[in-house]
């Protein structure tokens, strides 16, 4: 089977070869998209529309000499018939299957197989007349889908979780697509997740506005301030329950089963929740993959090589002495359909080059990993988390069972309930306001400051936190653990930035309420790549609208790193 709605490859029983992004790749694509007889002189016109008729008909003969022999090592040379006058392939694929499904009264099962646009992120660089082609097949088939999909969204047998999966598909494809954001609204607020609606809504909405300027249509406007208030069960608490973050994954989970071969990278500073996250999602799927779900620890390695012996062990894999270990994984990996996880990657510079290599041995598999930034590997996919939901500044609320509605407020209740039986929050529930809004909605300040909460009031740990982050430690960790003080997993970010990223990040500090990108370039001195990297390692927060900000506890932080330099202080100072 061709493969083109997903990273481009070929995939019999045996194997897994990628297309090529060369031309002979890009005409075994073009050729079994049309599935009938091509005139070579379309063929020449298409390619080498410039190129007197001789040397085109050349070229054409060497191109498709070429596109035998990559035909011929994937076992299936004799697909491609050309004849004097014409060229046919037959080969199946995944757009001729999803076509069929499209001419007649297709499932929501059969949609699910349009994973991503037509050969995604592909460009036939110099070809500028084949480029055309393909974007206009791109749209045709992607409009013909939308249109199938949103039927198939109205339809009376379509179940809940299928409208829930199917509209989550297509805002997958297209984050501004208003015609799958209302049902899914809707089909949130069946599952009795209003909450999640509604946040749904306000990050498509500020989307929207950053993109293009415009507010949501008033259909979904009117759709949106028609949700009611979310109701919240307060179930027995437990120290370990997961809590929220319903929406990320259901965002996340539609992005791992679109990646097959590939790697999705979840990214977010340390104590924003990936590695909860990934074990709460790895769960959740663990069904969907034949050969199940590895889980890999990284935080305690120094060279990502070290992992390989872990990984062999996961996978059931007993190491063959004085051979070499990558060459065995890659052979116990070739033919699994598993989720592989490894989680806490930033630290180990030398990851990418041999996950790459993983990556091309385990074709069927899906790698998902958890880091402070992006890899950087070839079609990585990212998914940057952000902390739980928690009030917006300046929003007011009239009583307890309110605020109780935010993800952010209900761990933080849980877990104080958990340690102290008798903690009250709807006493103190205004100062746990303040306290949620200075712990920036991570879930590792949350659960360290719980700790506190069953010992202290809200009132006391608030005013304690204001003066120093040292107030946010656990009582039990073992000291240097990365998770055992909101400081050291701080100090472990801080460790990770150059010396330019470290100045520019303390200086940054001296702002408040945000910063526009010009103003933060003026006042730390500093490359516009420095700034990216800040804003990679989410350690720079995008506001919208052209501003950014620095999240209170690193904001916390920074300061206290500044202040230590004093040189650098007033200059910073001085230029803000």
């Amino acid at each position: 089977m061709l493969y083109l709605l997903d990273t481009p490859h070929w995939s019999s029983a045996e194997r897994r070869w990628d297309l090529p992004s060369t031309l002979p790749g890009w005409t075994v694509a073009f050729l079994a998209l049309q599935g009938d007889w091509i005139a070579r002189e379309h063929l020449c016109t298409l390619l080498w529309p410039d190129a007197a008729e001789g040397d085109a008909r050349h070229s054409l003969r060497v191109n498709l000499y070429r596109v035998r022999a990559l035909l011929n090592g994937w076992g299936v040379a004799q697909v491609l018939v050309a004849e004097r006058r014409r060229v046919r392939l037959d080969l199946p694929s995944d757009v001729a299957d999803l076509r069929r499904a499209l001419h007649s009264s297709c499932s929501a099962a059969q949609l699910a197989g349009y994973r991503r646009p037509l050969l995604a992120d592909t460009s036939f660089a110099g070809f500028p007349a084949f480029q055309e082609w393909l974007e206009l097949e791109r749209a045709a088939l992607h409009t013909r889908w939308r249109e199938a999909a949103l039927a198939c969204l109205s339809a009376a047998g379509t179940s809940l979780e299928q409208r829930l999966e199917l509209s989550q598909t297509m805002l997958t494809a297209d984050p501004l697509d208003e015609q799958a954001l209302a049902p899914h609204l809707q089909s949130l607020v069946e599952r009795g997740r209003t909450g999640d609606a509604r946040r749904l809504f306000e990050q498509f909405r500020a989307r929207l506005m950053q993109e293009l300027g415009a507010e949501p249509e008033p259909a979904l406007r009117a759709l949106a301030a028609s949700l009611a208030a979310s109701t919240v069960s307060r179930q027995a608490p437990t120290r370990d329950a997961f809590i929220g973050r319903e929406l990320e994954l259901d965002q996340l989970g539609s992005m791992v089963r679109q990646a097959e071969g590939s790697v999705v990278t979840v990214t977010g500073p340390g104590g924003v929740g990936k590695s909860r996250v990934a074990r709460e999602l790895s769960l959740r799927l663990a069904p969907s993959w034949p050969d199940g779900v590895v889980w890999v620890a990284l935080a305690d390695l120094s060279v990502a090589a070290d992992a390989l012996p872990r990984l062999a062990e996961q996978v059931g894999l007993t190491l063959a002495p004085q051979r070499d270990v990558a060459a065995q994984l890659s052979s116990a990996l070739a033919a699994r359909r598993a989720l592989i996880v490894l989680d806490n990657a930033e630290h180990l510079s030398d990851l990418p080059v041999l996950l790459t290599e993983l990556v091309r041995a385990a074709p069927q598999a899906t790698w998902l990993v958890t880091s402070r930034a992006p890899l950087t590997l070839v079609g990585e996919r990212t998914y940057s988390l952000e902390g739980l939901a928690g009030p917006e500044s300046g929003e007011v609320f009239d009583n307890v069972d309110q605020v109780r509605g935010f993800d952010g407020m209900r761990l933080l209740e849980s877990r104080a309930l958990a340690l102290n039986p008798e903690f009250d929050l709807a006493n103190q529930w205004a100062a746990g306001l303040e306290l949620l809004r200075l712990l920036g909605g991570w879930p590792l300040a949350i659960e360290l400051a719980a700790g506190a909460l069953a010992q202290h009031g809200v009132g006391s740990v608030l005013a304690d936190l204001r003066s120093s982050i040292d107030a946010l430690v656990a009582g039990e960790a073992p000291k240097g653990a990365r998770h055992d003080s909101m400081r050291a997993s701080l100090a472990l970010s801080w460790g990770l930035l150059g010396a330019r990223e470290q100045v520019a990040l303390a200086q940054l500090s001296v702002f408040r309420g945000g910063f526009a990108r010009s103003a933060a370039l003026d006042v730390t001195q500093c490359a516009s790549v420095v700034l990216a990297r800040l804003l990679d390692r989410s350690l720079v927060q995008v506001l919208g609208k052209g501003r950014f900000d620095l999240h209170p506890l690193v904001a916390q932080f920074a300061a206290e790193q500044l202040a230590a330099e004093p040189s650098q202080r007033a200059d910073a100072e001085r230029r803000h």
